[in-house]
C-alpha cells in the first residue's frame, strides 16, 4: 500500500494494464508455473524442515496452518499486482530488472527511507532462507550421505563418535554454500532472481509426486518412487538445466569426448 502511496502513477490507467499484460506469460505458461511453485512450496527443504521438523508436537497447529498458510499466501501477493504495475510503467523502457522494482520505485519518488525499509525487509528474508536452507540440508547430507559412509568402511569393532556429527554438518554446510556461490556466478550473470528460482523449483518439484502418492495411493512402492525420481531428474537436468548452464546437448557431448 506505501508503494501505491508514494508512486505517482496511475496504476488503473488502461495503458498500464496493456503495458504488464504483454510481459505476462500466456495461462498455459501460468498454469504450469503456477503448479511448479505449489509443489516447490511443499518440497523445497526449508518449507520441509519448517513443517515437519520445527513443527510443534505438543500444540495442535495444524488447524491454524490449514488456513493461515493460504492467507499469508494470497496476502503477500496483494501487492504483487500494483508494484509490478507502476515498475513497468516508469521503467519498462530501460534494462532494468523487474527484481528491483520494490527498490527502484521509491527511490524514484524521493522515498529512500521506503527503499532502505524494503532491503532491509529483503535483506533479513534472504538471511533467514538461507540460514535454514543450509541448515536443512546439511542435516540431509550427514545423516544420509556422511555418516551411512563413515560406517560403512569403519570397522564392525569400531563405536561410532557422535560428537562428529557437528563437524559433518559444518562441513556440509561450507559445501553447500560454495555450490551455491559457484551456481550463482556461472547462471546469474544475466539473469533475475525469478528465472534462478524457477529453475530451483522445476527441479524440486519432482518429489511432489512420489510423496503425494505416498500419503494418498496405498499401492505406492520405493522403486516405483526411485524410478520416478530418476526420470524426472534426468529430464530436469537435460531439459532445463543444461540449456539454462548456455550448454546445448550437442556441445555437452562434444566438449566431454574431445
Amino acid at each position: 500500500s506505501l508503494m501505491v502511496l508514494f508512486a505517482e502513477q496511475q496504476i488503473f490507467r488502461q495503458e498500464a494494464w496493456q503495458q504488464i499484460s504483454i510481459k505476462t506469460p500466456p495461462w498455459p505458461d501460468m498454469a504450469i508455473i503456477t503448479l511448479i511453485s505449489a509443489a516447490a512450496a511443499l518440497c523445497l527443504p526449508r518449507q520441509f524442515h519448517m513443517m515437519v521438523l520445527e513443527y510443534p508436537k505438543k500444540q495442535d497447529g495444524l488447524k491454524t496452518a490449514s488456513w493461515g498458510f493460504p492467507l499469508y499466501l494470497v496476502l503477500i501477493n496483494l501487492f504483487v499486482v500494483p508494484v509490478a504495475m507502476i515498475g513497468s510503467d516508469m521503467f519498462g523502457q530501460t534494462p532494468m530488472p523487474a527484481d528491483l522494482y520494490l527498490l527502484a520505485v521509491p527511490s524514484a519518488v524521493q522515498a529512500e527511507w521506503l527503499a532502505v525499509l524494503a532491503l532491509l525487509g529483503g535483506f533479513s528474508a534472504a538471511t533467514a532462507m538461507i540460514l535454514v536452507t543450509s541448515f536443512a540440508l546439511s542435516t540431509m547430507i550427514t545423516n544420509e550421505v556422511m555418516v551411512p559412509t563413515v560406517l560403512t568402511f569403519s570397522s564392525r569393532g569400531d563405536r561410532f563418535d557422535a560428537r562428529k556429527l557437528v563437524i559433518y554438518r559444518r562441513a556440509a554446510i561450507v559445501l553447500i554454500l560454495l555450490s551455491s556461490y559457484m551456481a550463482y556466478r556461472w547462471m546469474a550473470h544475466d539473469r533475475g532472481l525469478a528465472e534462478i528460482g524457477l529453475v530451483s523449483f522445476a527441479g524440486v518439484a519432482q518429489f511432489a509426486p512420489p510423496l503425494v502418492a505416498a500419503v494418498l495411493w496405498q499401492k505406492a512402492s520405493k522403486k516405483g518412487a526411485v524410478i520416478g525420481l530418476s526420470m524426472g531428474l534426468l529430464s530436469w537436468v537435460c531439459l532445463v538445466m543444461v540449456p539454462e548452464l548456455g550448454l546445448g546437448m550437442p556441445q555437452l557431448a562434444l566438449e566431454h569426448w574431445f
